[in-house]
Order: C-alpha cells, then structure tokens, then sequence
C-alpha cells in the first residue's frame, strides 16, 4: 500500500489497525503479522511529510548533503574514519537461568533502559520488560528491585532529575513485547524506595503503552511523550 502513487500513512495505519481489530490475536500467525505491522509504522512515522504523504526519492538527502547542511566546511569526498583501541569485557551475567516454564524465549530477562545518576555514577537504575525497577549503588555488583509494589512491572524509560537525582520518573510497561501494558509515569523522590503516580496513569485492562519520556528543553518538571 506505501508503494501505491499518493500513499497515505494516516490512512493505511487506521485501515490496518481497524483490520487487526477483527482478527482473532490469538492466533499467532495473526499476533506476528500485528507486530510486524506495528514495527513498519514505528520506523515510518518520524520520516513521513506533514500530511502523511511519503517522501519521495529526490527529497531525501545523501549522507555527504547531510554532512553539508550540518557541517559545510567537510567536503563532499572527504572521508571520515574513527579508529579506537579500547577493548570491551563482559560484566555478566554469564549464567543460563531455569526456563521457569516459559518455553517460547528461554533465557534471560530483557533491559528496556538503563539510566545513570548523573551526580554519582555508581548509582545505576535498569528497567526491564517484566520485572520492573532495579537499582545498583555499588557501579553495578549488586542489584535490588525498587518497583515489586506497583502493578505493572514493566519499564520503558527513566528520567532522573539532575539537580536532585533523588527524584525519578519511570515510564510503565512494555511497548516492544507488549506483553505488559502501561499504568502511566510514576515519581519517586526518595531514590526508588517509593513510587507515587503522576498525572498520566492508566488501568492494565486499557492496554496503553508509552515509548519514551524526556524532559522538555530548559525543564526538569515538564516531561514529554
């Protein structure tokens, strides 16, 4: 349909997700042709035009009139190349943890985010897809989860207030597995121990899900979506 002369992404998400809406999800043939779908309209709805209209080959730039726009002393045959010599070791885990029945993707947990406490770097906090909330003193040795109480566990992004680090914001749920829904961006102001709910919050069975959350330019009390 994006291929066809004067495709529309506003319309073909709603035709597609009107047409997903009847279809038995269930099925996995059906759940995996969602995801594919919703992948595609991920990736395309930061490069549309305005309108929705797809923008066409003479109006995407090359890498060397990028390099232009942005830079125009770099000329367009110069070659740019970055070497580096340090070298990378793994900090774990190395271990292969119990299915604990879950057959489909055995294994590890998935990290959606981690953030740093940009006043002390040993201070880590890691969100994860399903099992919220964890936090490291100590540069990452040991970890404690800081979220069991809330009643979604999983995390999509952290904001940490840099002119008192002990103030966090947590977006909720799982937006890439979608197997957790939002309940909406939750603050703490004591370092995690508790959560409170902010202005956003959702219900489990609303099946919300948020993507990213940043503070507006020159704020660290106005968040955006």
């Amino acid at each position: 349909m994006a291929s066809q002369p004067n495709a529309n992404y506003y319309t073909i998400v709603n035709q597609k997700r009107a047409e997903f809406k009847k279809m038995d999800l269930s099925v996995r043939s059906n759940y995996k042709a969602l995801k594919q779908f919703e992948r595609w309209a991920y990736i395309w709805k930061e490069r549309i035009n305005s309108d929705g209209t797809f923008p066409r080959a003479n109006q995407v730039l090359s890498v060397n009139q990028m390099l232009q726009l942005l830079s125009p002393s770099i000329a367009p045959s110069r070659s740019v190349s970055f070497s580096c010599n340090s070298t990378w070791t793994q900090i774990g885990p190395v271990d292969n943890p119990a299915q604990n029945g879950y057959t489909i993707y055995p294994g590890k947990g998935r990290i959606n985010v981690v953030a740093v406490d940009p006043n002390n770097r040993r201070i880590m906090y890691a969100g994860s897809a399903a099992g919220g909330v964890w936090k490291t003193i100590d540069g990452g040795t040991s970890w404690a989860p800081m979220s069991d109480m809330l009643a979604g566990l999983g995390v999509s992004d952290i904001l940490i207030d840099s002119s008192n680090s002990n103030i966090i914001y947590i977006a909720t749920g799982d937006p890439d597995g979608e197997h957790i829904p939002s309940i909406g961006v939750f603050k703490s102001i004591n370092g995690g121990l508790n959560w409170s709910p902010t202005g956003l919050t959702f219900t489990l069975d609303e099946q919300e899900y948020i993507r990213d959350i940043a503070f507006a330019p020159g704020s660290v009390t106005k968040i955006l979506l």
